[in-house]
């Protein structure tokens, strides 16, 4: 019996998500530390509060 491969449909795209941590550590590199009110939000969020 041969074995037939079938395409899909559903094509899923993977984005690249940082994790908090090495975001936190990345910036102490540059000098730069996260506010306190900002702790324990998502980078999603943070961009939708400071989009320009």
């Amino acid at each position: 019996m041969a074995r037939t491969a079938t395409k899909s449909d559903k094509v899923v795209e993977r984005r690249f998500t940082t994790k908090p941590a090495n975001f936190k550590i990345s910036l102490q590199y540059e000098g730069i530390q996260v506010r306190s009110d900002n702790v324990g939000k998502s980078i999603s969020e943070l961009k939708l509060k400071y989009a320009r």
